[in-house]
């Protein structure tokens, strides 16, 4: 018995009036008719729609439009696209810029075309199918990693590495979509995903630059011997911070992910003048990794603006007193 995955998806689509949620819900429901052994071929032709859309064209066309694209939220946004059936999917593919910016309702900002249900659906239904809880029978979920791995993953491996990829002029490749998101959405915030260490799914924030700098548990700050200060660095190290896109889920330790940006010199003025004027203690209550206090050595910045030379001399400079 052959079963189409597009006739799956677009069946639903049609029952349940394109809410994403109620489709995926449909299609466990309906998907329980076929064997396991069709909906394990089923999650293998999932994977391998989604690997069509693994590509840094379709990943900077989810920060646009959500705020942030990357590892997982990549996944969630072609499962979106893929929701739509393979008219939808193909043309989104073939012409992001002009389908998606004509064809994408308007939702509200940030984060609104994903779906992680639909990311699911085929490997919640095969489990529901055997009467296995995901993660509750090693073997299981070994043999259908392994077989992802080898029938398709290892064909067309995903991004692992965000800071390999440019940071593209996202106007000039993407006019039709930056004009219809960026500015209405993004103005002067960032979006980014905060991971709390092992087993956490993350939380998307929405930000302005200082914050997501104090927000991340290893922004470059020059801390002072004892621990109790913490000095802004030069541009040059704060820029390459922000282009390094944080790395995402660490898996045990904390983690924090948005994507790459290149900052301008005025952003990092106010990112000082604002990081200078917080109420310190106030702000980590909402920020754990902010610093109690928050200086910045004018003379030092100025005088060694080299990562290495500057590091090297704030630590003769406040780590020898």
């Amino acid at each position: 018995m052959n079963v189409n995955i597009w006739d799956i998806i677009d069946e639903a689509r049609e029952k349940t009036n394109g809410d994403i949620d109620d489709q995926a819900s449909y299609m466990i429901g309906q998907l329980q008719n076929l064997s396991s052994d069709l909906l394990f071929q089923l999650i293998i032709d999932f994977e391998e729609r989604l690997l069509e859309g693994n590509t840094l064209e379709m990943m900077q066309v989810g920060y646009l439009v959500n705020g942030y694209c990357f590892e997982e939220e990549l996944e969630y946004f072609l499962s979106y696209l893929i929701a739509g059936g393979k008219d939808f999917w193909d043309q989104a593919l073939a012409n992001p810029d002009h389908f998606l910016s004509n064809n994408l309702e308007d939702r509200p900002f940030p984060m609104a075309y994903r779906s992680k249900s639909f990311r699911e659906v085929f490997v919640e239904a095969y489990y529901l199918k055997i009467n296995v809880t995901p993660g509750e029978n090693e073997d299981i979920d070994v043999a259908l990693t392994e077989t992802l791995h080898e029938k398709v993953w290892e064909k067309h491996p995903w991004f692992d590495n965000v800071v390999a990829h440019p940071i593209i002029d996202l106007e000039g490749v993407f006019p039709l979509l930056y004009s219809r998101f960026w500015k209405r959405a993004h103005g002067d915030q960032k979006v980014y995903k905060k991971y709390g260490g092992m087993g956490d799914e993350g939380t998307i924030r929405l930000g302005k630059i200082w914050q997501l700098y104090i927000d991340a548990p290893y922004a470059p700050f020059g801390w002072t011997k004892d621990r109790l200060r913490a000095y802004i660095p030069p541009f040059v190290i704060v820029k390459d911070f922000f282009k390094s896109g944080g790395g995402g889920d660490a898996g045990m330790s904390p983690g924090i992910g948005w994507n790459p940006f290149e900052l301008t010199v005025d952003q990092y003025l106010e990112m000082i003048d604002r990081l200078l004027s917080i109420n310190t203690i106030n702000e980590k209550g909402k920020y754990f990794y902010c610093p109690r206090e928050i200086r910045i050595d004018l003379e030092l910045n100025n005088e060694f603006p080299d990562e290495s030379e500057w590091r090297e001399n704030f630590v003769a400079k406040y780590h020898s007193r």
